[in-house]
């Protein structure tokens, strides 16, 4: 089909090998090209509803070349999932937990679902009441932790290809389990799997499952916080914790204490994480449907619920023009890159297959994407600007700002010729002209 040639290094062809290509039963397996290939005809089916089969075939030569190039790559479950039955193509999503046994049961499985198909989960634990509590005017609950734990041992036995799944718990700062929250991935921080194996008599492999289940290992954590607890913070007040069953008053805490709990933990082994709920919020494009209370497990893509986003990345270090201590950033080249990707994963979207409804349904509705950046460092060496200099920074802001307006640009225009997402009305984008 394409005469692109693809060259990889052999770091990257092993990763490819157990993540990426895909084996048939004769055991014979996908080279790069081959799932690049598969890719963009996968992308040529959606590029055709809004062109001509010509347009549609030019612009799956050039999915090729740039991913063969190493210009532009998608998330994961494109690369892996394009081109076969079902094809589920996105890598982040958000589901919503109440506080009642059904709706976390069904997060359960959904999650199961969304795991299998290779995307990643994040929830917002903050509807579930608190450990201690009743249910049902007899039963003491246990909480939300108690349910994270069962999240977190469902993502450990979902197959998910040859990677981990990924997943994301926040709480927000008020709810009255929020310190054994902050603290609940140190218990089997230290745990080794091999003296596991020995003291259990368990396989090596038994054992790595099972220091991920006691450690909560399959998930990130995050706080939420409100401009409310910073500026009680900022005050040296104590901050008062609501059950979110109850609405009433549990308790309170000095607010630096609980502060210094998150920086202790964080600096301790990396988590918990912190998550801005005004700020996500205040940038919320779609508050007319609803308040965005979690991340992607990543943690840069706030979502509303049933909400995901199809992801892809362009090399940076590719579009350099110049040599000789001459070098600098091709905005040209680097602006149609932009609107290429933007293109391509709008045609992924339209391609797109979920598991769940409701999950069909939203992105149906909000079409999200995300253009992102890789080879940034890669980039800074060839022109020659040092990776923590003010220069660096200036450069950052630069390309940020070309990123962001020219894919709203290159959006407006797919509004334009294929119409806008449904949700569009009401939106920040339609407020704002």
């Amino acid at each position: 089909m394409s005469q692109v040639s693809v060259s990889v290094s052999d770091i990257t062809l092993n990763m490819m090998k157990k993540r990426v290509l895909f084996t048939a039963e004769n055991g014979e397996q996908e080279t790069p090209l081959d799932a690049y290939e598969r890719v963009a005809n996968f992308v040529y089916q959606g590029h055709k509803t809004y062109s001509t089969e010509s347009e549609a075939g030019k612009f799956r030569d050039r999915a090729i070349e740039y991913m063969a190039e190493g210009m532009f790559m998608p998330n994961t479950p494109t690369l892996v999932n394009a081109g076969f039955p079902d094809a589920q193509c996105s890598a982040c999503f958000v589901l919503p937990i109440d506080d009642n046994l059904k709706s976390i049961y069904q997060a359960h499985n959904d999650q199961g679902l969304i795991q299998a198909s290779g995307g990643g989960t994040g929830f917002f634990l903050g509807n579930i009441r608190s450990a201690g509590t009743k249910a049902a005017d007899r039963f003491i609950t246990r909480g939300p932790i108690n349910w994270l734990r069962m999240l977190n041992e469902n993502a450990c036995h979902v197959a998910q290809g040859m990677r981990e799944g990924a997943n994301m718990a926040i709480l927000d700062v008020g709810h009255p389990d929020i310190v054994d929250f902050i603290t609940c991935k140190n218990k089997g921080y230290n745990l080794s799997a091999e003296i596991l194996s020995e003291q259990f008599g368990i396989s090596l492999e038994e054992a790595k499952t099972l220091k991920a289940i006691i450690g909560i290992e399959k998930f990130n954590i995050s706080v939420s916080i409100t401009n409310q607890f910073m500026k009680v913070l900022e005050n040296g007040n104590d901050w008062y914790f609501i059950d979110p069953h109850t609405k009433q008053k549990t308790g309170s805490m000095p607010s630096q204490e609980i502060w210094d709990l998150i920086v202790e933990n964080a600096w301790a082994n990396g988590e918990p994480g912190i998550f801005f709920e005004d700020t996500a919020n205040r940038d919320n494009y779609l508050s007319h449907i609803g308040r965005i209370k979690s991340t992607n497990p990543c943690g840069e893509l706030p979502l509303l619920p049933y909400a995901a986003c199809t992801l892809g990345h362009i090399n940076l270090s590719k579009f350099v023009t110049g040599t000789n201590g001459s070098s600098q950033v091709d905005w040209s080249e680097l602006e149609e890159e932009i609107r290429f990707g933007v293109n391509f994963l709008d045609n992924i979207v339209e391609m797109n297959t979920f598991p769940i409804k409701e999950l069909t349904e939203m992105n149906n509705n909000t079409r999200d994407i995300g253009v992102g950046i890789m080879g940034w460092a890669d980039m800074l060496a060839i022109i020659g600007i040092p990776y923590d200099s003010n220069e660096a920074i200036d450069l950052a802001n630069d390309i940020g700002t070309h990123f962001k307006k020219t894919s709203d640009d290159e959006s407006a225009r797919l509004g334009q010729d294929r119409g806008n997402f449904p949700y569009f009305e009401g939106s920040s984008f339609h407020r704002d002209g």
